[in-house]
């Protein structure tokens, strides 16, 4: 598979996949600057519990810095994980109409009414009592 590189000195946004999920951002940090200057990092945390879920994504100053970076990281084994690492894809955007049918569905589902519990009497002695 060909590795798209970004343009020579412009800022790169980084992918990195199977962390384990106690690394931390100063880690990722401290990973990365062996190799170039390093901005942002994002751990991405479950919606719910906030908890880490081994994906992260840093942006990285110097192109060619970060083609070094991904070259040595990828494959590299921390924290007992081997780690993912990869020029960030630009997520795509969904047509409007697969959009559309979604928040359709999504209004369609809360106006309906919700179910009650059936409350059930199990007493079968024939005394009410």
């Amino acid at each position: 598979m060909t590795q798209n590189y970004p343009r020579k000195n412009h800022p790169t946004k980084i992918y990195v996949g199977n962390l384990n999920y106690r690394t931390t951002e100063s880690q990722l940090a401290k990973l990365f600057r062996k190799y170039g200057k390093v901005g942002k990092i994002e751990l991405i945390k479950h919606k719910e519990t906030q908890k880490n879920i081994g994906i992260a994504f840093l942006q990285m100053y110097d192109s060619e810095a970060a083609s070094k970076a991904i070259h040595f990281i990828n494959g590299a084994e921390i924290g007992g994980r081997t780690l993912k690492v990869s020029i960030a894809l630009e997520r795509e955007k969904q047509p409007d109409e697969i959009r559309v049918k979604k928040e359709k569905a999504k209004r369609e589902h809360k106006s309906q009414p919700r179910r009650r519990k059936r409350k059930f009497d199990f007493n079968f002695t024939g005394s009410n009592t």
